[in-house]
């Protein structure tokens, strides 16, 4: 596929042929850029669920050989992080989790900057929702929750889904090392490839090889969206039936898509 972009955002900018913005991948690095700990839960000693805590539709849970185990009950299943925690937002945070299960479905992080009532601080729109397939294989999920605008982030929790059973190699937060762009140019000076996905610069553009239905790109830029407020992409494509715009600002914590038209 052959894609070429002109854009104008304030954050960061997204491009995929899905339907989120999620990756499962297996390496240290996205995009090639290194990545940071900032925050980690490996579950190394047995018995020590390192301040997580089940609700009562999670059973079986236990702590053993390096895995987090458990089993769901309920429609709403739920680990909470009882354990002092404290990090600064940062729009570059990625949440890894290392897990299987054995049946499909949806699974959610949420997380919050407080924890005043109700429901301790947590609220239905301070979440990040993924896919988790259950074929019983170990994979790595890498989801990006840009939560900046909380400024801090002292709540997190896990909502996996009802009806499977669970192992957790290890939850972490990690963050992205990116360039730095100029304020105000509206331009992508770079791609980082989450998934499957093979990024060259050419003369007419950017070449993007994706090879998987969850891979994407990302990129950082910077502009006032009051004064540019078009994205315009021009592109072509071997095959596919759609893509999708996703951008984030500085004051909204997520990647939201916007209103598309089509011009042929």
């Amino acid at each position: 596929m052959r894609v070429w972009f002109v854009v104008s955002s304030l954050v960061v900018f997204g491009f995929a042929m899905t339907k989120g913005l999620f990756g499962r991948v297996e390496n240290e690095r996205i995009g090639g850029k290194r990545m940071k700990v900032v925050a980690e839960w490996n579950f190394d000693k047995a018995g020590d669920l390192q301040g997580w805590q089940p609700n009562a539709q999670i059973t079986d849970i236990k702590v053993a050989n390096g895995v987090l185990s458990f089993r769901t009950v309920g429609d709403d299943p739920i680990l909470y992080l009882r354990a002092p925690f404290e990090i600064p937002a940062s729009p570059w945070h990625v949440i890894e989790i290392r897990m299987r299960a054995t049946s499909d479905g949806m699974a959610e992080f949420f997380w919050s900057n407080t924890t005043e009532p109700p429901y301790e601080g947590f609220r239905p729109h301070k979440r990040t929702s993924f896919w988790v397939v259950g074929d019983g294989k170990w994979r790595t999920y890498r989801i990006l929750p840009f939560w900046h605008p909380e400024g801090k982030i002292i709540r997190f929790r896990f909502d996996p889904f009802d009806g499977a059973n669970f192992e957790i190699d290890f939850i972490r937060i990690v963050e992205l090392e990116v360039e730095r762009v100029t304020k105000g140019e509206g331009r992508v000076a770079e791609w980082l490839a989450f998934g499957d996905v093979k990024v060259e610069r050419g003369k007419e553009g950017w070449f993007v090889t994706l090879q998987s239905p969850d891979a994407f790109l990302l990129s950082p830029v910077s502009a006032d969206a009051d004064q540019q407020p078009f994205v315009s992409v021009q592109m072509s494509s071997t095959a596919g039936t759609h893509a999708t715009l996703f951008f984030a600002s500085e004051k909204i914590a997520w990647l939201a898509q916007p209103f598309l038209s089509h011009h042929r």
